[in-house]
């Protein structure tokens, strides 16, 4: 089974983990596993994005941008 070795662990964390083993009853290795395991296991979510509650509404545009419109637009060296 692979390891971890963590370095430079401040000592005010592995205070904390050391508690929560002893309050979960189980070592400091298995809280550790199990915190991972719960983190990682977890959907993933942005830190800082905001979703909106509803999309607006789609704009209508007066230029159908298909890829032949994309393409002359680069073609004439717009951005």
């Amino acid at each position: 089974m692979p390891s971890l070795v963590i370095n430079e662990l401040p000592a005010e964390l592995h205070a904390k983990l050391t508690q929560e083993a002893a309050r979960q009853q189980c070592s400091v290795e298995q809280q550790v596993i199990q915190l991972l395991e719960q983190c990682l296991t977890k959907p993933v979510k942005p830190i800082g994005v905001k979703r909106p509650k509803e999309l607006p509404e789609p704009v209508e545009l007066s230029v159908k941008m298909d890829s032949d419109w994309i393409y002359n637009a680069i073609q004439e060296g717009r951005k």
